[in-house]
Formats: structure tokens, sequence, C-alpha cells
């Protein structure tokens, strides 16, 4: 009894990771229904009532993958949520920056030790320390 619950088991499981390697595989192949996958899957999200309006956007190394809006900007005149909705993110933009310029680095495009002076269109300077120059 032992032994046939084990290869139940086993075999359950054997069976769910094949169905999933034939998923991503069907997904690889088919763009469209990677696509499809993840509209379903962001509006099931919305559909939780949460949120009221959001965009989400994929890229790759050269191009926009995947781009929609769900949602409202405003609920009560019905003005749909787009992809070129202005969204305030607040503080949070530090944290992406701060996250571009980490993968800039690892892309060899700069070093969080250059002179900020070196990639801005203009000159800035601390006042109190004038002739160090201020680092990434």
């Amino acid at each position: 009894m032992k032994n046939l619950l084990l290869v139940l088991l086993f075999s359950t499981i054997l069976l769910g990771c094949n169905q999933k390697k034939e998923t991503i595989k069907n997904l690889e192949k088919d763009p469209f229904m990677l696509k499809d996958t993840l509209t379903q899957k962001l509006q099931s999200a919305f559909d939780k009532g949460t949120i009221v309006g959001f965009s989400a956007a994929v890229v790759d190394d050269s191009e926009l993958i995947y781009n929609r809006g769900f949602g409202y900007i405003d609920i009560e005149q019905k003005k749909g949520y787009t992809s070129n909705t202005t969204q305030n993110i607040a503080s949070i933009s530090k944290t992406l920056i701060g996250i571009a310029l980490m993968k800039a680095q690892e892309l060899g495009k700069l070093t969080i030790y250059d002179p900020i002076n070196d990639y801005l269109p203009f000159e800035i300077h601390n006042p109190n320390h004038p002739k160090k120059p201020i680092l990434i």
C-alpha cells in the first residue's frame, strides 16, 4: 500500500512537470499565446477590485513586446487607463533609477564611481566641496 502511494505521488509529480514543460514550449513557440496568457492574468488581477487602473509593459533587448492598460484613470467619466496614462509614482522613482544605474554598470555603460557631470547636460557642484566631483 505504501509503495502504491509513492508510485502514485511520483507519477503525479512527473506528469505535472511534463505538463508545465509543454506549456512553456507552447508559449515560446506562439508569442500571441504568451500575450493572451499575460492579458488574462493581468485582467484577473484587475478584476479583484483592489486597483482602479494600471498599465503593464514588457520589453526585451530591442523592442516592446507587450503594452496594455487595464481599468480607469477616471471612473466617473469612464476614461480608460492606457499605456500613455501619466502615473505619479512618488519616491519609487529613486528605486527605478537605482536599478537602471546598476543595469547600466552591468552592461559596461558607466560605473557608479564616474563623475555625474560626465553624463549631465549641465554641471553641478557640491557647494561645501566644490573641487570634489559628485559621483554617480
